[in-house]
This record gives structure tokens, C-alpha cells and sequence, in this order.
């Protein structure tokens, strides 16, 4: 014997699409396949945003606390047969057994931030998109079917030509690098120092792909803008280095870009870093010999995808965001491997990282905080 809410097959179809941009619409429809005639109060289809966190917290002392916090950025529920939430009804409607069809339109608002699931070793946080679907079965469980959308960290197409050629330059000064004494040759250089200067391009753009990698008639698009500075998922940074060093030869550089990734809850917080890409910068006659200058174009690879699940592994970058509960920003180290160097450069608030443009520019400049929500009343679709 079927239950009531096996008598009805739920069905999401939104053509394959389940990657979006702020911004814009999904369009879909809702396929009902009534098995017997039942008896519901209603048809629904809720799209909903919502952001968790939960991590463990350091308390003055030896003391530790888990903090726990969610947030609903956006909501849309749809009624389209039916008596709607509004109304309070149990029951009293109807389906005859056949096949039904509900088209529907929701439009993601240019302000909801971006997918993403961030795991430190103190916790995690998730925003994450659903589509989901219920028949409502009165006095008995519902049925229900649920859609997960990703919506990519999209930048808006007019400050995307702004920041696409443009760079910025971080220099130092005399960075102190301690030589170990000792002997078989090794020495000590009392003054021992370089000086360094970082340019770095001021918007990373993955090359990830938006439902096949097509741009829809909406005139949103993904990478779509020839000469990106990471249009192969590679970001170009260019390094100087002067070595005021009188006997120390540097052999080894690496340039490294990383993730400071913070979690917020509660009056807490939670931190951690992770390395996004790296890259070894091939020396000329393998090393920068004292008293000399040389410039690197550093190519550092990025992945092609915002992390934004479980099962993506952790080489995949969050988007650089910051919402109520997380704050994400990108930073570049220099470090000279062999040498023993105890000032490691560092170049804070490096490009932002995004994965779509939008050419209609409704999305918010960047940075952009994510504080407010959207939530539209119910729509009563063919419902009482």
C-alpha cells in the first residue's frame, strides 16, 4: 500500500543549470507525477540561501566554547496549488492522478553572497543555495524533492575593466636574513639583507565553468572577457629582488599565495590559512649572486572552482568575501628555502579572487559586506 507522499513524484528541472551568478534569474518548472489520487494541502517550491557556522572558541583561561550561528540571506517560497502557508489550512484540496507541470522564476539577489563550505581545524562554515520542493500531506509526512544551485562570487563587468590591467606594488626594505655560522664552508654575514618589491595584478578570475561554460541571454558571462589576467587560471606576479648581501647567494625563492579565512560567531572567532597556489622562481645560473638585482614573472596556477562542498578538497580557494560570519582575504609570502631567512615577505590584501562577471553591473562593487538579507513574501500561484 502507498503512503500518500508516495503517490506523488517530485521532479526540479532547471535544464541542467545548477551554477548561477548573482543577480540572475532561475528559470525552471516543476514536474508533479501524481501515481494515485491524494489528498494535499499544498504544492510548494522554496528557494532558500542560508549561512551556518559552528567552531570551537578559545576561552580566557585553559576554557573552550562551541559557537554556533545561521542566517537566512534569501528566501522565496512559491504556492502553486493548494492553500498557501498564509492561510494556515490543513488539507481540503485535491490532486487527481496524471502529470502536472508549475514553470517558475526566481531571481537571485545581486547582494546574496557567493557559495562556499570553509573547514579550519576549529570548525566550519557554509552558505548554500537550495531549490526544494514539497507536496504537503495532511496528517501524514510530505514529499519532498531538494536541487543544491551554486551561485559563483561574481564581479560586476564595469569594475572588472577597471581592475583587469591594473596592478599593485608592495616594496620592502632591507629585510634582514640571519646566515648560520659554521663550518665546511658556511659563514656568517652580519649584514646580511635584501630588499623586495611585489606587483601583483588586482583581480584573479578563475576559469571555472557556468552551465557548460556558455554565456545565457541575460548577458551574464563567465570569463568571457578576452586577456583576463588569469583567463588560464593563472595569476602573473612580478618580483624584484636585490640582494644586499656581501657574500650570502640566494639559490632557492619561493612565492606562495595564501588565505587568511575567518570564522565569526557569537563575539568569537576562529582562524586559519590556507595555501591556494605556489610557485619556485627559477633563478638565472641558479642563483641571485650578492650585490646584484634581478626581476621574476612568477606564474602561480590557480584551481578552477570555489570551494563549495564537502567533498572538494582543500586546494580549492573560498571566494575573498566577508559576510557575518566569515572573512576571507588573500596574501602573498616570499620565502628563500635553504637560506634560513627569519623575515618572510608578505604582501596583505592581494586580488580578490571571482569566478563569473556581470555585464548587466547589478552586483555591488567589491569588497562588499554581506550583512542583509532578502526575504520575499509568499507567492500565491494558482494557490487560495
Amino acid at each position: 500500500m502507498l503512503l500518500d507522499k508516495d503517490k506523488v513524484r517530485l521532479h526540479i528541472d532547471v535544464n541542467g543549470n545548477t551554477r548561477y551568478q548573482c543577480g540572475q534569474a532561475i528559470t525552471g518548472c516543476l514536474k508533479v507525477e501524481v501515481l494515485k489520487d491524494v489528498q494535499v494541502t499544498a504544492i510548494r517550491l522554496l528557494a532558500c540561501g542560508k549561512e551556518t557556522t559552528s567552531f570551537t572558541a578559545k576561552k580566557s583561561g585553559h576554557g573552550k566554547k562551541v559557537s554556533e550561528e545561521s542566517y537566512i540571506h534569501y528566501h522565496h517560497l512559491i504556492t502553486f496549488f493548494g492553500f498557501s502557508k498564509e492561510s494556515g489550512r490543513t488539507g481540503g484540496a485535491s490532486l487527481a492522478a496524471g502529470s502536472y507541470e508549475y514553470p517558475f522564476q526566481f531571481v537571485i539577489p545581486p547582494s546574496a553572497p557567493p557559495s562556499y563550505r570553509c573547514c579550519i581545524p576549529a570548525g566550519k562554515a557554509e552558505m548554500a543555495y537550495i531549490l526544494r520542493a514539497t507536496v504537503d500531506i495532511p496528517h501524514g509526512f510530505n514529499g519532498s524533492k531538494q536541487l543544491s544551485i551554486v551561485v559563483l562570487p561574481t564581479i560586476s563587468q564595469l569594475q572588472y575593466e577597471q581592475l583587469r590591467n591594473a596592478s599593485e606594488t608592495f616594496n620592502t626594505t632591507k629585510l634582514a636574513l640571519s646566515i648560520d655560522p659554521g663550518c665546511c664552508g658556511k659563514y656568517r654575514d652580519p649584514e646580511a639583507a635584501l630588499e623586495a618589491t611585489i606587483e601583483a595584478p588586482m583581480i584573479a578570475l578563475l576559469e571555472s565553468n557556468l552551465n557548460g561554460g556558455n554565456a545565457n541571454s541575460e548577458g551574464y558571462a563567465l570569463n568571457g572577457l578576452a586577456g583576463s589576467p588569469s583567463s588560464s587560471s593563472c595569476v602573473r606576479v612580478r618580483l624584484t629582488l636585490r640582494n644586499l648581501c656581501r657574500k650570502a647567494h640566494i639559490r632557492n625563492v619561493r612565492v606562495v599565495l595564501c588565505q587568511h579565512q575567518r570564522l565569526m560567531a557569537q563575539g568569537n572567532s576562529a582562524d586559519g590559512v590556507q595555501t591556494i597556489a605556489k610557485a619556485d622562481v627559477v633563478l638565472p645560473h641558479g642563483e641571485l649572486i650578492p650585490r646584484s638585482v634581478r626581476t621574476f614573472d612568477v606564474a602561480l596556477h590557480l584551481p578552477d572552482a570555489i570551494q563549495h562542498t564537502s567533498e572538494m578538497s582543500r586546494r580549492y580557494p573560498l571566494p575573498t568575501m566577508e559576510t557575518l560570519f566569515l572573512q576571507v582575504s588573500n596574501f602573498i609570502t616570499v620565502t628563500f628555502p635553504g637560506l634560513e631567512a627569519e623575515t618572510v615577505l608578505t604582501f596583505s590584501d592581494a586580488m580578490p579572487i571571482v569566478a563569473a562577471i556581470d555585464s548587466t553591473n547589478s552586483v555591488p562593487m567589491i569588497p562588499f559586506t554581506h550583512c542583509q538579507n532578502v526575504i520575499y513574501p509568499e507567492d500565491k500561484l494558482g494557490a487560495e
